[in-house]
């Protein structure tokens, strides 16, 4: 019996001891995480969560958090700290970085007495770690959830996303995901409504992501023919020869252009690492030949297959392997009838005498 009790009072010391290591991480962090607010004439129009990760008070969330102020100049962006000293003020906060694609961004803002949250490393997860969530759900108060990691979900475009037990509501989107040891192991990114996914980017591909961006990973996309139109994971960038800027996530590139069959295909790091991605397209087969038809004299009218064509001279497409009845008729000359074949050359000249 004391030997249950003993194990019983320790189980409570051990959970206790745990759950001061939570209230120890908000203490020293929590002033680090914002909330954030959109404005649009004087109104708040969306909010977000987000964190200082940088001694010069950069802030990392969603981009789909700031998306319309990425790409409206009549939006404002600003931010909050609900559990620093200055709680009630809020500091303008200007996008620095922006990735549709990873969904996150950057923004900078003239914090003070910001304490960085610590990025980790998200490589080495495992299923049933702790977590604790951090953010302003529904622009809120700030909230703790704690929670663990239930699974790894495979996402196109990404890799694998951290599959939160904690649940996430709209608002802590952008907010930090700790690890036992204080460090941010993810970001908060999406709920899948209905069903038990919350989703977090891991926050070693938002690390390599930053660094490239740092260190300028462009890569140049020639094409032949060139002027083709080019596409990133769906979002159209412009026409080749371009430069893009690539993060060593999956890439999916497409290319296409009138008249030519498109290609679609993922890029990985090595291709990346090239520097320069060379394509080529393949001309669609072409079905028809072009046919030019002229008469002496000229002018005069043309029917094919009893359908009105024009006068001479005249160019028209026609298919190709096909028989077609012409037919030829001018004021004053004789009418003109005759069976063309028209077979798998490119081109046909045509030339009658009335």
């Amino acid at each position: 019996m004391k030997k249950t009790i003993f194990i019983l009072l320790l189980l409570i010391l051990i959970s206790s001891l745990y759950a001061a290591d939570w209230k120890e991480l908000i203490r020293q962090y929590g002033p680090s995480v914002c909330l954030i607010e959109i404005i649009n004439k004087g109104n708040v129009q969306v909010s977000g969560s987000g964190f200082v990760f940088s001694e010069k008070g950069e802030i990392l969330t969603n981009a789909h958090v700031v998306k319309s102020a990425y790409f409206n100049d009549d939006y404002e962006i600003r931010v909050q700290f609900g559990l620093a000293e200055n709680k009630e003020k809020y500091y303008p906060a200007s996008i620095t970085v922006y990735s549709k694609e990873l969904d996150i961004a950057v923004l900078s803002s003239n914090i003070e007495n910001s304490f960085p949250c610590v990025l980790g490393d998200s490589n080495n997860l495992e299923l049933m770690d702790d977590i604790l969530v951090l953010g302003y759900p529904l622009g809120k108060s700030v909230k703790s959830t704690p929670g663990y990691i239930q699974a790894f979900q495979e996402m196109e475009g990404i890799g694998k996303m951290l599959d939160l037990s904690a649940d996430v509501d709209p608002g802590n989107s952008g907010g930090p995901v700790f690890s036992s040891n204080g460090e941010v192991i993810g970001i908060v990114t999406a709920e899948i409504f209905g069903f038990n996914f919350n989703l977090a980017m891991p926050i070693t591909l938002v690390k390599n992501y930053l660094k490239a961006q740092e260190e300028g990973q462009i890569v140049r996309i020639i094409t032949y023919p060139d002027s083709c139109r080019i596409f990133v994971n769906n979002q159209f960038k412009g026409k080749s020869p371009i430069d893009l800027d690539f993060f060593g996530a999956a890439q999916e590139l497409q290319i296409e252009k009138d008249g030519f069959i498109s290609q679609k295909f993922s890029l990985n790091q090595k291709e990346v690492n090239k520097g320069e991605i060379k394509i080529t397209l393949e001309a669609i087969p072409k079905t028809t030949s072009l046919v030019k038809i002229n008469t002496i004299p000229k002018g005069a009218l043309v029917f094919i297959d009893n359908e009105k064509i024009g006068t001479t001279p005249l160019e028209l497409e026609l298919e190709k392997d096909s028989k077609y009845r012409i037919r030829i008729i001018k004021s004053f000359y004789k009418e003109f009838f005759k069976e063309l074949l028209i077979g798998n050359n490119d081109d046909y000249n045509f030339e009658f005498k009335l």
